[in-house]
């Protein structure tokens, strides 16, 4: 199965990285609620997956850690962990979600 992950587009699944105690807009709610009862703090190598059925769209919310230590390396794996989680819900097609780091080109 070929599965691809694109950025700015608008898919039937997202990929949303997320570093420590970062705010998202339009997601403020989720990110809160997942914080608040201990699912996702946004720590690296955490991953939570979320069905939003309002929206009929599956989120992946991978965990960087703190902002200023994210390197080209923790993205990877970061990709890597989301795009084998997709594969496993056997989704073809995802948009991904990246956060502002200075020093890092993407």
């Amino acid at each position: 199965m070929n599965l691809k992950i694109t950025i700015g587009q608008n898919h039937d699944a997202e990929l949303i990285l997320v570093c420590k105690d970062q705010e998202l807009e339009g997601l403020e709610k989720v990110l809160n609620q997942l914080k608040d009862k201990g699912l996702f703090k946004g720590d690296e190598e955490e991953l939570f997956s979320h069905m939003d059925m309002e929206n009929n769209k599956i989120r992946i919310f991978l965990g960087l850690g703190e902002k200023d230590k994210v390197d080209e390396e923790i993205l990877r794996l970061a990709a890597f962990k989301g795009a084998k989680e997709l594969s496993k819900m056997k989704v073809k097609a995802a948009s991904a979600v990246l956060p502002e780091l200075e020093g890092l080109d993407y």
